[in-house]
């Protein structure tokens, strides 16, 4: 009971206590309205009879502590091809291209963890946010990896099998056009004229990518992609962090990183795949608004989290905390 754990907590001359409960206090649209009835109260009330301080029902990004609003992609599907079926018509075909231009997903080796912190330094410079320095990499590493609870990923291409991919391409829509052009000269007609200038803007698209690779062939034979921590944890699957290279945008590592994941929840019986925190802000301004436009195309589900409860163990010694913290703040509003 919370009253078992505040008189241990007493004996150890604790003034309070933070606690930041994963569990559901409301559900919400993709857009960010409430989904009627989805409300979860008991928990929250049964806190606040206990004496807790609600931290508020706030917004935005806050890496002091655990995200208040989520966003979680239930597998509850018969199959991965419904699963597919059932993201926004972009996510679908993004997973498809990756699939199409060889993309592949793998666990990174011990030796390998400098390329986790490499690439969300990179996400981080573009998405404005600081990283955690190497030690912490290391430190999921050792207390996690050889449960099996934790998996560092990275979608990556062979240069070389990328391009084998699009020169037989190539080579069919060129045969293709072929032999457009001599039914073309044989009868003319409007269905052949439209066949052969989609298959002429086919070849002139892959062309561009043919060239566009020769660009990356300084960046070595194997291109990385994207990058994520990934935990298997109760009944879900979370993605703690992941972060991509924007150079290799095209290429659509992120999506067939995610993709393998939520086929790992299907094949392993976990009830969803946690893509974590958001900030709660739907509107283009919001401070994830192209993080959260990712994440939508999954089609999952927004969950608000009751978010912080601060328990007093020590009423008096608390009381004089929030009154020092009352004056800082006015201090620095004054200053």
């Amino acid at each position: 009971s919370l009253q078992a754990v505040r008189d241990f907590l007493k004996q150890k001359h604790v003034m309070y206590w933070t606690l930041n409960p994963y569990a559901v206090y409301e559900k919400h649209t993709l857009d960010g309205k409430t989904v009627q009835g989805s409300r979860c109260q008991g928990m929250y009330d049964q806190l606040m009879a206990a004496g807790a301080r609600h931290r508020g029902f706030v917004h935005g990004i806050d890496n002091s502590t655990e995200p208040r609003w989520m966003y979680v992609i239930p597998t509850d599907f018969d199959s991965p091809q419904a699963m597919l079926d059932s993201f926004a018509h972009k996510c679908s075909r993004s997973i498809r291209r990756a699939m199409d231009f060889g993309v592949r997903v793998r666990e990174l080796s011990e030796q390998e963890l400098p390329l986790v912190d490499e690439m969300f330094v990179h996400a981080g410079d573009k998405h404005e946010f600081s990283w955690r320095n190497d030690d912490y990499t290391r430190r999921l590493w050792n207390a996690f990896h050889e449960s099996g609870a934790v998996k560092f990923l990275v979608a990556e291409i062979t240069l070389q099998d990328y391009t084998g991919r699009l020169q037989k391409t190539l080579e069919t829509l060129r045969q293709q056009q072929a032999e457009t052009e001599d039914s073309i000269a044989r009868i003319r007609s409007k269905k052949m004229l439209n066949r052969l200038k989609e298959i002429e803007q086919k070849t002139a698209s892959v062309q561009k990518h043919l060239e566009e690779a020769e660009t990356f062939e300084a960046d070595g034979p194997v291109l990385k992609l994207a990058a994520g921590i990934i935990f298997d944890y109760g009944q879900e699957v979370i993605c703690l962090m992941s972060g991509y290279d924007e150079r290799y945008a095209w290429f659509c590592g992120p999506y067939a990183m995610h993709w393998q994941m939520l086929k790992h929840c299907l094949e392993q019986g976990y009830a969803r795949y946690n893509l974590y925190g958001i900030s709660g802000e739907f509107g283009d301004d919001a401070v994830d608004s192209g993080v959260y436009a990712f994440k939508k195309g999954f089609n999952g589900e927004i969950w608000e989290l009751p978010g912080d409860f601060e328990i007093p163990v020590d009423p008096v010694r608390y009381s004089l905390l929030r009154v020092a913290r009352k004056l800082k703040g006015i201090r620095h509003r004054t200053s």
